[in-house]
C-alpha cells in the first residue's frame, strides 16, 4: 500500500511538470521470460491546439524479449475528418534495441521515421543511442531515467520565405523520466516526461508528456485513457507551440 501511495504521488508530480517527441515509453512492458509478444489497438480521440479535429488511430507493436536484451518495433497511423473531408494526419515507425549492461544500467539504440501534416512536417528521421537507468523497481512499479544523443533531420511544408527553415538537421539531447505502476491485476497507470533541447542552442527545445490509465477487461482485451501534451519552443510559421490530445482506446493483445 505504501508503494502504491508513493507511485501515485510521483505520477501527480509528473502532471505538475507538464507546463514546465514521440513517446515510446508507453510501449515498454513488464515482460517475464523470453519470446515474442504483441499488441494492436484502435482509438478515438479529440485534439485541441493547431487543429480541432476528430480522429481514429491504429497502432501495432511487436516485442521480443531475450535473456540479455529486449527489442520492439512500433507502427502508428492516424486518420481524421475535418469539414466532412477525410485525410491522413500522421504516421510513425520506431525501432529500439535495449541491452542489459547491469541490473540498473541499459544501453539503448533507436531509429524512427515519421510525418505529421497538422504540424506541417513532411518527413522526419532520427537515430541515436544512450543509457537508461532503473532508479527504482519492484514487482508493481518502475521508475527510470534515460539520456541519449540523437541526430534529427526534418523537412517542412513551408515556403522558402518562411522564418522557420524548410529543412533542418540538428543534434539533440533526449532526456526522459518515466514511471509505471500496476494498481492491481487488471489496471495500471503510466506517466513520462521527455525534454529534448538542441545541443548547441537550448532555446530550441521540445517537451512531451503522456499520461495513461489502462484497464484489462479480459485475457486479450483492454481499454485505455490517455492525456498527452506536446510543446515546441520554435514551431513552424503559423503554428502554436502547445498541442494536447485526449484519447480513449481499445486494445487487443497476443
Amino acid at each position: 500500500m505504501k508503494k502504491a501511495v508513493i507511485g501515485v504521488f510521483i505520477l501527480l508530480c509528473f502532471k505538475s511538470l507538464l507546463f514546465a517527441q514521440v513517446n515510446i515509453e508507453k510501449h515498454r512492458k513488464f515482460l517475464n521470460g523470453t519470446g515474442f509478444s504483441g499488441l494492436t489497438s484502435i482509438g478515438i480521440s479529440a485534439k485541441t491546439g493547431n487543429k480541432d479535429i476528430q480522429e481514429i488511430d491504429l497502432e501495432g507493436r511487436l516485442d521480443y524479449q531475450a535473456k540479455n536484451f529486449y527489442t520492439f518495433a512500433v507502427a502508428q497511423g492516424e486518420y481524421g475528418w475535418q469539414g466532412g473531408r477525410e485525410f491522413s494526419n500522421q504516421a510513425l515507425f520506431h525501432l529500439r534495441y535495449v541491452r542489459n549492461l547491469t541490473q540498473v544500467i541499459k544501453l539503448e539504440v533507436f531509429g524512427q521515421i515519421d510525418y505529421n501534416k497538422a504540424r506541417l512536417l513532411l518527413f522526419r528521421i532520427i537515430g541515436g543511442a544512450g543509457l537508461r537507468f532503473n532508479l527504482f523497481r519492484s514487482d508493481v512499479s518502475l521508475l527510470s531515467y534515460g539520456i541519449a544523443g540523437m541526430t534529427e533531420h526534418e523537412k517542412y511544408d513551408l515556403p522558402e520565405t518562411a522564418v522557420h527553415p524548410v529543412k533542418t538537421s540538428v543534434f539533440r539531447i533526449s532526456n526522459y523520466l518515466s514511471y509505471r505502476l500496476k494498481l492491481n491485476g487488471n489496471a495500471s497507470v503510466a506517466s513520462v516526461v521527455y525534454y529534448q533541447p538542441k545541443a548547441n542552442g537550448f532555446n530550441d527545445f521540445r517537451v512531451l508528456s503522456e499520461n495513461s490509465l489502462y484497464v484489462k477487461i479480459s485475457k486479450k482485451f483492454g481499454l485505455s485513457v490517455e492525456f498527452n501534451l506536446r510543446y515546441d519552443s520554435l514551431p513552424p510559421d503559423g503554428k502554436k507551440s502547445l498541442d494536447t490530445k485526449t484519447k480513449l482506446g481499445f486494445t487487443v493483445g497476443f
